[in-house]
């Protein structure tokens, strides 16, 4: 997962589903 400052509030919903989030990315 690559860490960006516009995905810095994802980054928080990625611990709970990085599952979910990979869909988005």
């Amino acid at each position: 997962m690559q860490r960006r400052p516009d995905l810095e509030p994802t980054k928080l919903v990625t611990r709970a589903g990085d599952t979910k989030n990979t869909s988005l990315l």
